[in-house]
């Protein structure tokens, strides 16, 4: 077994943000089989914005609500790879600083 280590930042928060796709799967998974998974959320999105350096408050909110729409596509792979889980992770990362620039904008 190979072990990775983050050298970076942003390495790191496409790491949460792949680890976040995988789980965000596993709990719709878990609602489509009529579970309840409310004890089992990881919160790993605050992660996400913590180490991306956004204040807890308005503006994050809106951020937030834009992050959950792109972690919900995960449930429109079929089967996904982890290659697929990879490149949604930089797909939404990537989104993510644009949305943050443009919300910094207009503060």
């Amino acid at each position: 077994m190979e072990l990775h280590i983050p050298v970076n930042l942003e390495e790191t928060i496409l790491l949460v943000i792949e680890n976040d796709l995988i789980h965000t799967r596993l709990i719709n998974g878990l609602i489509d089989m009529s579970l309840k998974p409310t004890d089992y959320f990881l919160s790993l999105d605050e992660v996400v914005f913590a180490l991306m350096g956004c204040e807890n408050d308005g503006t994050t909110e809106v951020l937030k609500e834009w992050y959950f729409t792109q972690t919900d596509k995960v449930s429109l792979l079929d089967s996904p790879s982890r290659d697929e889980f990879t490149w949604l992770a930089q797909e939404i990362y990537l989104n993510l600083k644009v949305q943050i620039q443009q919300v910094n904008r207009e503060a």
